[in-house]
């Protein structure tokens, strides 16, 4: 498969070349793994060379890949998530475009090419009568069918869909591969390593951070963080109120700086993070165990800020242990 100007994931990329060779591709598939890495380009690759009719697929030139990338091709169905970050489950008498029922609508269609593709970006971000009513058409479509599913994680899929589909799991990119990506795109080079120490291997998270106003304001919440921890001063913490730096960004860079951290602390990496925004071992695994908390709690609309000033009132209470992966996917 022609995998031209995707960084990283190299096994997996390689796995879905043999996959889009076979006979007998599955009709579930479930690329899993956090937000920002490059999932959705290579569904997209995988798709359009199912379709191809270049040499070297998918060649992106042809007819059916220009109109697969322009969402015109008659036998692709995307399902994309909402303006509240969800794919709705839809009316089951008139179900509105872009929903779950429209979806199973437009795969009772017979497919011109003999086969239907789907691709469902955030099928975690669906309720469980919407992904329940989806079973079905997963179990048995009613015609050849591919369907590519998205997922951040497996924790918001229910276990009769997980169980159906091939499973193909998506590690961070590299620091390297972040840096080289940013580098092509005119960022200085001590620029592009210090964004991709923040990014966590999302290039998502790297794109929003080119922007210095936004690094620079991450960066002084991180050191008035780390102060707060060491003085054992909760007044130390600045609350930022920097445009572009919403709670749940600053949450995702926060646990990316000190996971960063941890990898220095635990000798698997030299630091170039500034210094004042790196506490020592001890502290760096306390900081992360009240990051994951907080993630937690995100679903409940608690104020990031006002959380962590919270927990640094019982911060030495809470045991700094933490295991230690090289690549902190398990974060």
């Amino acid at each position: 498969m022609n995998f031209s100007g995707i960084k990283g994931h190299e096994k997996q990329r390689a796995f879905l070349n043999r996959l889009s060779r076979s006979e007998s591709i599955p009709h579930a598939i479930l690329l899993s793994g956090q937000s920002g890495i490059g999932k959705r380009m290579i569904a997209e690759r995988f798709i359009k060379s199912l379709y191809c009719t270049g040499e070297h697929k998918p060649c992106l030139e042809c007819s059916a890949c220009r109109q697969i990338a322009a969402g015109s091709f008659p036998d692709y169905v995307l399902l994309n998530r909402d303006e509240k970050g969800k794919i709705p489950v839809g009316l089951r008498d008139k179900p509105a475009d872009g929903t779950v029922r429209w979806l199973i609508e437009k795969m009772t269609r017979v497919p011109v090419s003999g086969r239907t593709a789907v691709l469902i970006d955030g099928v975690n971000t669906i309720s469980d009568a919407g992904q329940n009513a989806l079973l079905k058409t997963i179990e048995e479509p009613y015609s050849e069918a591919v369907i590519v599913m998205l997922s951040e994680g497996r924790s918001g899929i229910l276990p009769t869909i997980l169980s159906r589909c091939m499973d193909i799991t998506f590690n961070p990119l590299a620091d390297q591969d972040v840096t080289s990506i940013l580098i092509s795109s005119g960022v200085r080079e001590s620029t592009a390593e210090l964004i991709a120490a923040m990014s966590g291997g999302s290039m998502d998270s790297a794109l929003r951070l080119k922007d210095e106003k936004v690094m620079l304001g991450l960066l002084d919440f991180a050191e008035s963080l780390t102060s707060a921890v060491k003085t054992g001063n909760s007044n130390r913490l600045f609350v930022t109120e920097s445009a572009g730096i919403d709670d749940d960004f600053l949450l995702t860079v926060l646990v990316n700086i000190y996971s960063y951290n941890l990898r220095v602390q635990a000798g698997i990496r030299d630091s170039i993070l500034p210094e004042k925004v790196v506490p020592d071992a001890e502290d760096a695994g306390r900081i992360v165990k009240i990051l994951l908390a907080i993630r937690r709690g995100g679903s409940n609309n608690l104020n990031i800020k006002n959380m962590l000033k919270g927990m640094l009132y019982s911060y030495r209470e809470i045991d700094a242990s933490l295991p230690v992966s090289t690549d902190f996917s398990w974060l």
